[in-house]
């Protein structure tokens, strides 16, 4: 080649990809660290972009239903923002359920939505849809961009980005949507890594301690403390916090299996698990003395049933401690607000309660779990209600579970419990409490490293069949324990069961999939238990990888049993 011959410089990458660049290096900069991409060429300026940060995790996930949800599993376990990417067209559609979720539960999500530029809608262009709004209350906030020019384009996106991060993680955190238009053509990309002087983050919103006259609810007492599904980032302050004010007030806390308050050190002498038993059974009606006078509900209430009937008839006083002040009581009862969370609990004025009340709920409470224990430890293992009380005590510490909505919730509601100082993570989808993505969750919540078990019923674990590639992926030790009975037997505890020539077909609907082939057809073991070898050893066992085990049980063993553990309280 001639020396003197000169070397073309590389062509100028295109507008596209400058813009989106800009818009990427501002979600790093903000601490965004994970991104789940499924593929698509709208989008392609985006998936670019991120090349440039190495310290981007990136997992790439074909179904954009599985997709938001693995990113939900993800944010929910690490409390921190997980953005989603994907194309035009119905692709976003498949984010719905999944947004719908975060936006309950106030779990940051970033929408990255790619679209066709303004001159390509309403004109009959493919893969087409109207996406402005899609998510429409579901999220804290949206966008629909333009398609800038130039310099001022990387300007007008990076404060986009700015905006959208702060919308997501602030005091009212959960998913936002960035509706991001790109033009033709996407190629050459960035080839050197922008030097981020657009990408400067806001700073960290700052919490104040809780100022509140908690006197007013001491002169109120004796009170319950209700305590739902919660999955605090302050995990040891959101637990102490809770203890302090049940200290102060003399109150027992009723607390739902999905937070972190029983398997918290001191929780033997605050915590009342075994509630539902105990109110179904008319302990309130035999002694009185443990009849409260006021209500402190602390975020959702817990799942039980029993005890959301008991509450639907109680006229005392309440108070309701949350972020927000929208009624979180479906009886729609009037209460008072306490802004905030149990970790923003500041001092407290010294005070010596009267432990009498708090006591004798915990001696009751003590009753319920010898009772109960006995009872459990002398049934079949198959039985759905002793598989709880398995796992609560074979789980490791550092584990972590996600409990499947339907009869999962509520059975783990009554049977888990355990003397034990402290125990594993617990996650379920309590915001719109449905069985969308379960599977591609679980594989979220595992991708930490952390031991994850997954407790699903059969119909839930065949709903997101195709999250089982996303499960396979998974870098970790992940189980998932599939209750089969033969379909969705939550119905059966409902009036519409007596409607037999409806009800297998319209509600029961058992599926004949073989649940064990489906597993080995995504290359994962999977191993079915009789109902008689199902143990706990089998659940501590060790082992690496991805796992599934079957649990086949009787669904008319399990209905009976059931009536016989209500029986258990009638004179407690």
């Amino acid at each position: 080649m001639d020396l003197n011959e000169s070397i073309d410089p590389p062509p100028e990458p295109t507008e596209s990809a400058r813009h989106a660049l800009a818009f990427i290096d501002v979600l790093l900069a903000a601490g965004i660290r994970d991104f789940v991409i499924s593929p698509g060429s709208r989008s392609t300026p985006l998936v670019l972009a991120l090349q440039h940060f190495p310290e981007a995790n990136i997992e790439v996930i074909l179904d954009e239903r599985s997709a938001s949800f693995y990113a939900l599993g993800v944010a929910d376990c690490t409390h921190r923002p997980v953005a989603l990417i994907c194309t035009s067209g119905t692709a976003a559609a498949n984010y719905y359920p999944a947004v719908i979720e975060a936006s309950e539960r106030r779990v940051p999500l970033m929408l990255l939505t790619a679209d066709r530029p303004l001159e390509l809608r309403d004109c009959g262009a493919g893969q087409t849809i109207d996406q402005v709004g899609l998510f429409g209350k579901f999220v804290r906030w949206a966008v629909d961009a333009y398609v800038p020019e130039g310099g001022q384009g990387e300007e007008y996106l990076a404060s986009v980005a700015r905006e959208g991060v702060q919308a997501a993680t602030g005091k009212n955190p959960g998913p936002v949507h960035f509706n991001l238009p790109f033009r033709e053509p996407f190629l050459p990309k960035v080839s050197n890594r922008p030097d981020s002087s657009l990408a400067a983050p806001d700073g960290e919103i700052e919490t104040s301690p809780i100022e509140y006259d908690w006197e007013e609810l001491s002169k109120a007492g004796p009170g319950l403390i209700l305590v739902g599904a919660a999955n605090p980032e302050r995990s040891s302050e959101w637990t102490d916090g809770i203890f302090r004010i049940s200290d102060y007030l003399g109150w027992p806390i009723l607390a739902d299996v999905l937070n972190p308050l029983r398997h918290s050190p001191g929780a033997e002498s605050r915590v009342v698990n075994q509630y539902e038993g105990l109110i179904g059974g008319g302990l309130l009606e035999r002694d009185p003395t443990l009849v409260p006078t006021s209500i402190l509900q602390i975020g959702i209430l817990p799942t039980a049933k029993r005890l959301r009937q008991w509450l639907a008839q109680f006229e005392g006083r309440r108070w309701q401690w949350s972020h927000s002040p929208t009624g979180l009581d479906p009886a729609r009862k009037p209460f008072e607000w306490i802004e905030g969370a149990p970790d923003q609990l500041g001092d407290l004025p010294d005070h010596f309660a009267n432990e009498s009340f708090r006591g004798n709920w915990i001696d009751a409470n003590r009753r319920a779990n010898e009772t109960v224990t006995g009872w459990l430890e002398q049934l079949p293992n198959g039985f759905e209600g002793r598989l709880y009380h398995e796992l609560a005590q074979a789980i490791p510490k550092d584990g972590q579970v996600f409990i499947a909505n339907s009869m999962p919730v509520r059975d783990a509601e009554r049977f888990w419990y355990a003397n034990r100082p402290s125990g594993p993570r617990i996650f379920s989808n309590r915001g719109a409490s449905g069985i969308d993505g379960l599977i591609s969750m679980a594989a979220g919540i595992a991708a930490n490293g952390a031991p994850t078990y997954a407790v699903l019923g059969d119909l839930s674990f065949l709903h997101d069949e195709g999250g089982l590639k996303v499960a396979s992926q998974v870098d970790g030790n992940l189980t998932f324990v599939v209750i089969d009975n033969g379909g969705g037997r939550i119905f059966e505890q409902l009036p519409i069961r007596s409607e037999a020539e409806v009800f297998e077909d319209y509600f029961l609907t058992p599926q004949s999939v073989n649940i064990r082939d489906l597993c080995l057809a995504h290359g994962i073991p999977a191993t079915v238990f009789a109902a008689d070898s199902f143990v706990k050893e089998q659940i501590s066992a060790p082992h690496t990888g991805v796992r599934v085990l079957i649990l086949e049980t009787s669904p008319e063993d399990d209905r009976s049993l059931r009536e016989e553990w209500k029986q258990l309280f009638s004179n407690l």
